[in-house]
């Protein structure tokens, strides 16, 4: 609006200069005081932004082509031949009843050596222990306690065995004592049948065998101690069956001698006797 007037001023002055031809211009009036701004108006609100459309279903993926075939795997070449195996090395050799059957191993001794108690193997004889409870009960009839035969016997072959309850049953002397090899302290009841488990102490052995050579010592077959006789030389080990000639002393015990000719079993032993492999 000021801006307005004061235009209008200026077109109004040259419109006055051109009328005017020369005369006196009169005393310009006082210019008016500007008008006030009028307020301005309220911006309007600005309008909701329309909701996003949905996006559109993703199409699906396409079906993976078919891996192709993998090649042949080449031939595996031939594995070398097995080199033969080293011979193993002789077994220990001893001085065995000579047979063909085990017929030519029995005796008529008792019913626990007779032919079914032995095998002939190796050409010698081999003993294989009791095979029956009955064979037990007859061999042992004359103590008046039942025997079995324990086929899981510690010494490798089968063998008659007190029948028991309790470890008690097992003494074999019947007197309640525990100072000999063979008492209830030595074995256990097991399975009802007695299993030794060995002697305790060289003074059992003194004891039960009534002679100061002998002592509780390790055997060669087994894990359990036994009453044997002890010796420095095996001149010690002599007795009323087997000379000298057939032990050797060893960690004090009197070991049985391995062989290797025939002749020399046939000399200490007898003539029926070899050397075999056991």
């Amino acid at each position: 609006m000021k801006r307005f007037l004061i235009v209008m001023t200026l077109v109004l002055s040259l419109f006055l200069i051109s009328c005017g031809g020369g005369a006196d211009t009169g005393d310009t009036g006082n210019t008016g005081n500007t008008g006030d701004t009028g307020n301005t108006g309220d911006t309007g609100n600005t309008g909701n932004t329309g909701d996003t459309g949905n996006t559109g279903d993703t199409g699906n993926t396409g079906d993976t082509g078919d891996t192709g075939n993998t090649g042949d795997t080449g031939n595996t070449g031939d594995t070398g031949n097995t080199g033969n195996t080293g011979d193993s090395g002789t077994s220990d050799k001893y001085c065995l009843k000579t047979c063909t059957t085990a017929a030519d191993c029995a005796s008529d001794e008792n019913a626990l050596m007779d032919e079914n108690n032995w095998e002939c193997k190796n050409s010698g004889c081999h003993y294989i222990g009791c095979v029956s409870n009955t064979e037990c009960e007859e061999v042992y009839a004359a103590t008046q306690k039942t025997y079995k035969c324990d086929e899981d016997s510690p010494y490798g072959t089968a063998q008659c065995v007190l029948s028991c309850t309790t470890d008690a049953d097992c003494d074999l002397y019947g007197m309640g004592t525990t100072e000999q090899a063979y008492d209830s302290d030595n074995y256990e009841c097991k399975s009802g049948m007695c299993k030794y488990k060995g002697c305790l102490s060289d003074e059992e052995c003194k004891t039960t065998m009534a002679n100061d050579s002998y002592a509780c010592l390790d055997t060669e077959l087994t894990d359990i101690k036994t009453c044997q006789i002890k010796c420095s030389t095996a001149d010690d080990c002599a007795n009323t069956v087997y000379s000298a000639e057939a032990y050797k002393c060893e960690d004090s015990r009197c070991i049985m001698k391995n062989c290797s000719q025939m002749e020399w079993c046939e000399d200490v032993y007898g003539e029926d006797f070899g050397c075999y492999e056991y």
